[in-house]
């Protein structure tokens, strides 16, 4: 039996304070469409990219790496309604399917062996429940997560604290954690247009996130951690809206499209073969719309002897 539990401590419910007055802000928001998609791609970009780095896998924004290309996709999924608004262990066996996507043969399968997690003095800090009991466990924490009463923010946050404990998967349940808290906060009404970016502030408080996962049932310092960076992050998007301009001269685009126009603008006289490989999963042939009138507006081939062709903004010379 699932044995968790937190305090409400006094800073826990102001911070829920503050997560309801965020949210209603959000919500009273104008729509900025165009703004907006573009702040979404970017912001979840990021989020994959930063959840794969908190696990120490070197990639960025411009070559992410396979790890964050698989989040990103999931990341995505998740907030176009792709995984629908039913918590699930088939949810979760899904998204770690999505995130080990050509990294493991055991994506989307629970573990087969013995578990622990040890400190670098090869201390076990952990020891992970038997593998011969995850299917039952898992079983108990949907429903013990479906059945909470308390708000999405603590829900969410308790959703990755206990699947971290249960460690279902042989790799890569912090990223499966982090998507179930994104998974859960979306559903729930507490999206916060995508620009919530929680990664980003538990990869840069890296150190407190694994101190606050260290005690065995309390979860009370992970509780407020959490709610800490929905508070920071809520308000960092906020400020992002704010300084993002209504880009009223690009051409109306393709989500792809212009995401790939955007790689051209951050790096100009870009060879097609750097476009391809920022974009592997794309078909070649998508790619060639960058030869197309559909983005002349905002684009330009930039062709000189013995150079290979690139492609550049307009307005380089």
């Amino acid at each position: 039996m699932l044995n968790y539990k937190w305090d409400k401590t006094a800073r826990l419910t102001a911070l829920l304070g503050e997560i309801e007055v965020l949210k209603r802000v959000y919500d009273a928001l104008p729509q900025m469409s165009v703004v907006e998609e573009k702040l979404l791609r970017r912001s979840l970009l990021k989020s994959a990219v930063y959840s794969a780095r908190i696990e120490g896998i070197p990639a960025t924004e411009q070559s992410p790496k396979l790890e964050a290309q698989n989040l990103l996709s999931a990341y995505r999924r998740i907030f176009s309604g792709g995984y629908g608004d039913k918590f699930s262990t088939k949810l979760v066996r899904d998204l770690h399917t999505a995130a080990m996507k050509n990294l493991s043969p055991g994506a989307g399968e629970y573990r087969n062996e013995p578990w622990a997690i040890y400190n670098q003095a090869g201390v076990a800090v952990h020891v992970a429940p038997p593998h011969f009991r995850l299917q039952e466990m898992m079983d108990e924490y949907s429903r013990y997560i479906s059945g909470l009463y308390d708000s999405t923010a603590e829900k969410s946050a308790a959703a990755q604290f206990i699947l971290e404990k249960i460690h279902p998967f042989a790799d890569g349940n912090g990223r499966v954690g982090r998507l179930v808290s994104a998974y859960l906060l979306q559903t729930e009404g507490y999206g916060f247009k995508g620009l919530l970016m929680l990664e980003e502030y538990i990869e840069k408080h890296r150190e407190e996130y694994y101190e606050v996962l260290t005690p065995s049932d309390d979860m009370t310092g992970f509780v407020e951690y959490f709610l800490e960076g929905v508070v920071r992050q809520a308000n960092a998007g906020l400020e992002r809206l704010k300084d993002e301009p209504e880009d009223e001269g690009a051409p109306h685009l393709l989500p792809r499209r212009e995401e790939i126009l955007a790689v051209i603008g951050e790096h100009p006289r870009s060879s097609f073969d750097f476009i391809h490989r920022r974009f592997l999963s794309v078909n070649p042939k998508t790619l060639n719309f960058v030869d197309s009138a559909g983005i002349e507006p905002a684009i330009g081939r930039c062709e000189r002897p013995g150079i290979p062709l690139t492609y550049e903004p307009r307005g380089l010379g």
